[in-house]
Order: structure tokens, then C-alpha cells, then sequence
């Protein structure tokens, strides 16, 4: 009985048994949640300048972008993008750029990337 004592103190000590318990309380502590649920709005408005035909494969598109987006949290969001929506081939690449301002802080963004799915507004 001292031997199983003994082997058992050397398990706690080398963390073995702490290793566990721990492994138990996260799985058992888990599926509590202490995180908010964020909801975010967006609206804006479009606007296209004009289209440009190149060839039978190559359109351009440019475009305006101003949106304003509100969260359930005090922030609220406003900026700008444009850029050009360009079909080459049947793909479309997007190569856009955007202007925000959240109270005092600005930033900017770009986005240069292959279009996936379908593009349209939700209703």
C-alpha cells in the first residue's frame, strides 16, 4: 500500500496527474460560454461609372462604394471603396480599394483577388 502511495506522489509531482485534471477541467468547463454575441449592419450605396469593353473577353467595370456599418457595441463605421471589377476570360478579379474611419481612427485596405461564388446584394 505505501509502494502505490509513493508511486502515486511521484505521478503528482512530475505533473502527470495535473496534466489530467486540467485536461478534465477544460473539457468538462468548455462549452460555457463567457463571449457576447457580435451582430454587425452594413448599408451603403453604389455607384458605377461606367463599363468598358475591351474585346469579347476583357470588361471593365469601375465603381464607387459608400457604406456605414453599426455593431451592437458603442462603434460605428463609415468609409468608401472604388476600384475596377475586371472580367478577363470569364473569371473576375476584384481590385479594389477602401477608406474607413471609426471615430478617430482611419485605415485603408486593399483588395486584389479572384471573385468566388456568386456577386449580388442579399435581400
Amino acid at each position: 500500500m505505501l509502494r502505490k502511495f509513493n508511486f502515486l506522489i511521484c505521478l503528482l509531482m512530475k505533473g502527470v496527474i495535473m496534466k489530467y485534471l486540467f485536461l478534465l477541467s477544460f473539457i468538462v468547463l468548455s462549452p460555457i460560454s463567457f463571449a457576447a454575441q457580435l451582430i454587425m449592419n452594413v448599408g451603403g450605396k453604389y455607384k458605377y461609372h461606367g463599363s468598358y469593353q475591351v474585346d469579347k473577353e476583357n470588361l471593365f467595370i469601375t465603381y464607387q462604394n459608400f457604406w456605414t456599418m453599426t455593431t451592437n457595441t458603442p462603434h460605428v463605421f463609415q468609409g468608401d471603396c472604388s476600384g475596377i471589377i475586371k472580367f478577363k476570360s470569364g473569371n473576375q478579379v476584384n481590385d479594389i480599394m477602401c477608406h474607413g474611419k471609426n471615430g478617430k481612427t482611419y485605415w485603408h485596405a486593399s483588395f486584389n483577388d479572384i471573385a468566388k461564388g456568386e456577386l449580388g446584394a442579399a435581400t
